[in-house]
């Protein structure tokens, strides 16, 4: 039988704060135990932490990390509640924050049960369900603890949160080199009336405020073709009305068209901003040009669906600007910009 990890691991003095822990930096997220439906008794000694260094994680940080916040809630509760064992693939979880747990070695009780729990079977593809909370609801958050196997034999108790299930696969379709280039709509981009007019383009507008004073804003640096202009009209443009209701839908249909314009601009200055900003080559660089305009019209054809109707998502654009510079840009630039 695989020995767990926390008997290589050196007593936890329930006075201190935080475990005394070799190899990385540490953060305490939560110490006490698990309680069992029809049952006073408690499965207690529990301690879950979160490695501030782990290399999943990616320099995450912890207070945009939902499982870490919503551990750290439950401080001042003696027990979360055990909702059973789940299958590891009938669920989709998010493991980022390195977040593991350790057992007390005098919690004698807890330590048999995980033991005959996951050290019975080798397959570990299950894992026990807990809730952070008292309801069921969409706003409890849930996670699931596993096993998983170390190079040296033993087991870690690994700590991840239960997520939705992703959309269908053909909506997260990656664009390909041969995607046709995007073009750019005749209206020239008026950024104080678009920004002024729309509350939720301010809103996009100012958060990206944050990336920096060097990033440029000009639309000129893209060489993207303009939308040729069409001389034939549409046929609901040219019904005519008795009453003289021909103008005041014009007016409507330009409102919307000019709505639809500044929302499609206000997404793009997202795009082309957050290129800019995870770009790891400088500017100096004689390939800087090619690349830089590559990942914007290779994320602004992902979103193309998107820019148009409502704001797009930052972390699902900054996502696509990692991938296209993964793709095109060489590991060792990559290596020096981290």
């Amino acid at each position: 039988m695989l020995k767990m990890q926390t008997e290589i691991l050196p007593a936890i003095n329930v006075i201190n704060p935080t475990p005394p822990r070799p190899g990385g930096q540490f953060r305490l997220l939560y110490r006490g135990a698990l309680s069992l439906p029809d049952s006073h008794l408690l499965l207690d000694g529990l301690t879950f932490v979160a490695r501030l260094e782990h290399p999943s994680s990616g320099g995450h940080n912890l207070l945009e990390n939902p499982l870490a916040l919503a551990l750290e809630s439950m401080r001042k509760r003696p027990s979360l509640r055990w909702m059973g064992p789940t299958k590891l693939a009938s669920i989709y979880m998010d493991e980022t924050g390195g977040i593991s747990m350790d057992i007390h070695p005098n919690a004698t009780l807890t330590r048999i049960y995980f033991e005959n729990t996951f050290c019975l079977d080798p397959s570990h593809d299950f894992g026990i369900k807990v809730a952070l909370g008292d309801s069921d609801g969409s706003d409890t958050t849930q996670m699931i603890i596993f096993a998983r196997p170390q190079a040296t034999g033993e087991l870690q108790l690994i700590v991840a949160r239960i997520t939705p299930a992703p959309p269908p696969p053909s909506l997260l379709r990656l664009p390909r080199p041969d995607d046709p280039t995007p073009r750019r709509p005749p209206i020239r981009f008026d950024r104080s009336s678009s920004v002024g007019s729309n509350p939720l383009v301010r809103k996009r507008t100012a958060s990206m405020a944050n990336l920096g004073s060097s990033v440029r804003l000009d639309s000129a640096s893209f060489k993207v073709p303009d939308v040729p202009r069409s001389s034939v009209k549409r046929e609901e443009d040219l019904d005519d009305d008795v009453f003289g209701q021909v103008e005041n839908k014009g007016k409507r249909k330009a409102t919307e068209s000019e709505a639809e314009n500044q929302m499609e601009k206000a997404n793009k200055t997202i795009i082309k901003q957050s290129a800019m900003h995870l770009l790891p080559i400088p500017k100096t660089h004689p390939e800087y040009k090619d690349v830089y305009g590559t990942v914007y019209r290779g994320v602004l054809f992902a979103l193309r669906g998107e820019v148009k109707r409502s704001a797009v998502d930052l972390k699902s654009v900054e996502r696509l600007v990692k991938i296209h510079v993964n793709m095109y840009v060489p590991s060792e630039a990559r290596k020096n910009k981290s």
